[in-house]
């Protein structure tokens, strides 16, 4: 939507100022807005509290006089976990602590009653102005070492990618942490059994456009699915001291009585399970990954290693955004940091790197770390603000960047690391007309360089498009760079209509569901997560093989591979099937001299034909052993060929089979040298038959 805008009408931004003296000049219209801008934007109170809603709601509460709060409150809680309901959060959390305060009944709600509630009477106070479309997936996925782990996504964006990175910190940490890993193995044991319990997976997403609380069609629905968001002793014997595990994420319903007028509308809520005698009542379900963080937070802080866990955390994620854009980008693009982008002043709690992005722009590349120190001081929920010094210090090296001999502007590019919480980057007051700047968080950026094979050049793009339409007074409004990218991407790489782009001053707003693209694709390209070895007898982390494809049909293939594995020279994949994953193997690093690109097409060509036999292999070879099987591909005759020409590979006669011998695990093929001429040279008339062989028909 395209809205016309004069000079002295109100700026649509909610400011209060006119549009010349706002979004209408030009010194203001390229100013990264903060969070507090935009609630303040929309009339909106960050710190909206229970007890600031109830004037508006106090027929509700009367109501709830005559009801068991306890019964509210799990029908409420058991909603909060329904897919579809993922962005309805803030009035299923009003309504569990108006119950907490009114309810003292013994009537039973029914599904109606839940429906007004819901759908009427609290969308009609202020708690519904904080509900946006779904930005991201309804469940997010944890690689432990238990295996995956599900949890719901809260309100905070990629709250499972974050505490990926805190968890791993700690693994790595000394055994001294072992009390605080328990702590978040026993939170992500109950988050996993209730999403299974919903039967959803780690791909499960809920309506694009939601406009009401979607509720069971019948009471008895209702209540039948209201169980299961309770655990009792037995669900949690796996854990055999889930008592003093959970005890930081409990509490009793006094507790949450005491507590409930103060409860923030828009809060990370520790204390996500209210015990209910010998049971447990899972009450918040999609803050079990803010509340884990949290508690591991303060445990460290009690410990005193806050300080050495936040440097740990920065050596674990820069590292992962430079090499990710070296890997792509080439180690020769790199711009040396002698001279004068020796910086000595750099500000605290950044890194840096610069290379060239076309044949005479720029792209410095920076990650602000959050703190450690303020997060435990203030929470998730409080806007962490960097060092003030680092806007003239993005000034200072755009400026060397584009004086440089045949220097034609370029990128800042900002990734905001740490875990997850809201920011406010310091912006440099002004930049030459040729160099722009972007902010986006480490995991809107991670995904970015999964759907897009050329992220650098088109964030040049969108950020020079920005500027043309600024310069005819066409600007926009959009919570960050990421969600603006979104929007870009859902119409094709283009702002606006291009008959739009003469139609005068204007403000487009972009909604916050835009960013949706990006995050869906990434999850999807990329699909992170555990696969069992039975022969390490440990879950390994894998990620898609082929995440990038001229074929969309290749995108979802169920072949993947696990890039850790990869880095130590032992090429590790797996096929998944319904009834197992099927593991292959090649240790390219037993064979030194060989080459180890040769050896990875014969590991791929194998995978690939692996995919397509075992469906066939699981419906026809009865008997085959229950679990995960790994297939090792013995290539020790083909690295041993030094001789690589055609004659001679031609020469080595074909073999009808491969031997396969069988262990405990699964089996191991070798590979004779007939492979590679099978392969090299096939009859015309006829398909390439060397990789039948890999898989015959007896195995």
């Amino acid at each position: 939507m395209v809205k016309e805008i004069g000079r002295n009408e109100p700026c649509p931004c909610g400011s209060g100022k006119k549009w010349k003296k706002c979004h209408g000049n030009p010194a203001n219209a390229m100013k990264e807005p903060t969070p507090e801008d935009f609630f303040e934007a929309f009339g909106l109170n960050r710190g909206l509290r229970i007890c600031d809603v109830l004037p508006e709601l106090v027929r509700l509460a009367t109501e709830l006089r005559e009801f068991d709060p306890i019964r509210v409150i799990s029908a409420a809680a058991m909603l909060a976990t329904l897919a579809d309901n993922h962005t309805f959060i803030f009035r299923l959390d009003t309504l569990i602590f108006l119950a907490v305060l009114h309810g003292n009944g013994n009537q039973v709600p029914s599904v109606q009653d839940l429906d007004r509630w819901l759908n009427t009477e609290i969308p009609e106070s202020e708690i519904s102005r904080f509900e946006d479309p779904p930005e991201d997936f309804a469940v997010g996925l944890v690689r432990t070492e238990d295996g995956d782990r599900l949890i719901f996504n809260g309100y905070l964006s990629g709250p499972d990618a974050y505490l990926q990175d805190v968890l791993d910190t700690l693994a790595a940490g000394p055994s001294a942490l072992g009390p605080i890993r328990l702590k978040a193995r026993a939170a992500l044991f109950v988050s996993n059994e209730l999403v299974h319990r919903r039967g959803y997976d780690r791909f499960t997403a809920g309506s694009r456009n939601p406009d009401r609380v979607i509720l069971p069609k019948t009471d008895e629905e209702l209540w039948h699915l209201t169980l299961a968001q309770t655990f009792s002793s037995a669900d949690l014997s796996p854990l055999t001291t889930f008592e003093a595990d959970l005890r930081p994420f409990v509490c009793t319903f006094e507790e949450l009585r005491q507590s409930a007028l103060d409860q923030q509308v828009v809060q990370a809520r520790r204390a996500f399970l209210l015990r209910l005698g010998d049971d447990f009542l899972v009450l918040f379900p999609t803050t079990i990954a803010d509340a884990v963080i949290g508690q591991l937070l303060d445990e460290l802080g009690r410990l005193r290693l806050i300080r050495s866990f936040g440097n740990a955390l920065n050596r674990r994620q820069a590292p992962r955004v430079f090499e990710a854009a070296l890997r792509h980008m080439g180690h020769q693009s790199v711009i040396k940091t002698e001279g004068d982008l020796d910086n000595k002043y750099r500000p605290p709690n950044i890194s840096e790197i610069a290379f060239h992005l076309d044949m005479n722009k720029y792209l410095h590349l920076v990650v602000v770390h959050d703190d450690m120190g303020s997060a435990l001081r203030n929470g998730l929920d409080q806007t962490w603000r960097a060092d003030v010094s680092i806007a003239s210090h993005l000034e200072n090296v755009a400026s060397i960047l584009s004086k440089r001999l045949g220097g034609a502007g370029g990128l800042t590019l900002v990734v905001v690391a740490g875990i997850g919480r809201a920011y406010e980057i310091p912006m440099p007051s002004q930049f030459q007309s040729s160099w722009a700047i972007q902010v986006w968080s480490l995991f809107d950026f991670e995904r970015l360089q999964w759907i897009e094979s050329d992220w650098e050049m088109m964030l040049w793009k969108i950020s020079q498009q920005r500027k043309t339409l600024s310069s005819r007074g066409i600007e926009f409004i959009t919570p960050d760079h990421a969600t603006l990218y979104g929007h870009w991407l859902n119409e094709s790489y283009r702002l606006i209509p291009a008959e739009a782009i003469d139609s005068g001053p204007a403000l487009v707003p972009v909604g916050c569901n835009e960013v949706f693209t990006i995050r869906e694709r990434g999850r999807h390209r990329l699909d992170t997560h555990s696969i069992y070895r039975p022969d390490h007898k440990e879950w390994v982390q894998v990620c898609r093989a082929t995440p990038v494809s001229y074929f969309k049909e290749d995108e979802n293939r169920p072949r993947y591979a696990s890039p850790e594995l990869a880095t130590k020279g032992f090429l590790a994949g797996a096929v998944v099937t319904k009834q197992r994953a099927w593991w292959i193997d090649c240790d390219s690093s037993r064979y030194p001299g060989a080459d180890r690109k040769f050896l990875y097409k014969i590991w791929e060509t194998a995978q690939i034909w692996l995919e397509r036999v075992v469906p066939s292999i699981e419906e026809q070879i009865g008997g085959l052993p229950k679990g995960n099987l790994v297939i090792t591909l013995d290539v020790s005759a083909i690295a041993a060929i030094r001789d690589w020409r055609s004659s001679v590979v031609n020469s080595i006669p074909a073999v009808p089979s491969y031997p396969v011998d069988a262990d405990e695990y699964g089996f191991t093929v070798t590979v004779p040298e007939a492979f590679v001429s099978m392969g090299h040279a096939p009859v015309m008339s006829q398909k390439d038959f060397s990789q039948r062989p890999l898989f015959p028909e007896p195995l």
